[in-house]
């Protein structure tokens, strides 16, 4: 289950970061029943929550200025989730954070704003699933889609959804499906 809400977008961090959580506790007790309770949280050794009494639920919260997003999964697999407002963003992040190709993708696109943030956020959103934090090598995974925004990535063992239904804002969610 994937969630959003609109927010003012001139408020802080942590006013959009309450707002991502008060989400995720109506997601939860709507979808699940489940009563999402901070102090029933366990932290993994990278930081990344989750649900101490019930860990068949997995679940991601993201914000930015103006939208937070929320990614639930019953059936034990890690998730992850990213939205971002679509912004000007600096040449050297992207040259940190991208792999050649998807740097020469960008090079020649006709709206590089929108899509340097599709590659952020499917990367952010695999990362997040992964549970490693921001320390993994993004330029280590490399995406790219068609012009129905059918992904293909590097990530093995992962399904990739991109959301642009809301003029200025990508959303991207990862599910890492387990090995059966």
């Amino acid at each position: 289950m994937i969630c959003r809400l609109f927010t003012e977008d001139n408020k802080s961090r942590t006013y959009q970061h309450e707002n991502a959580v008060f989400l995720l506790r109506h997601a939860m007790l709507a979808a699940y029943g489940v009563h999402y309770d901070e102090k029933n949280i366990v932290l993994n050794p990278y930081g990344k929550p989750s649900l101490g009494e019930h860990p068949e639920i997995q679940y991601n919260i993201s914000h930015c200025m103006g939208c937070v997003a929320a990614i639930i999964d019953d059936a034990g697999n890690e998730v992850g989730i990213d939205v971002e407002k679509i912004r000007p963003f600096s040449e050297s992040v992207a040259k940190r954070v991208l792999s050649s190709a998807e740097l020469s993708f960008l090079k020649n696109s006709a709206d590089p704003e929108r899509d340097f943030f599709r590659f952020w956020v499917l990367k952010e959103s695999y990362v997040k699933a992964l549970g490693l934090g921001i320390g993994f090598g993004l330029r280590n995974i490399a995406f790219s889609w068609d012009e129905k925004l059918n992904i293909r990535s590097t990530c093995e063992n992962a399904s990739f959804r991109l959301i642009e239904d809301v003029p200025g804002y990508i959303l991207g969610a990862c599910i890492l499906h387990q090995n059966k």
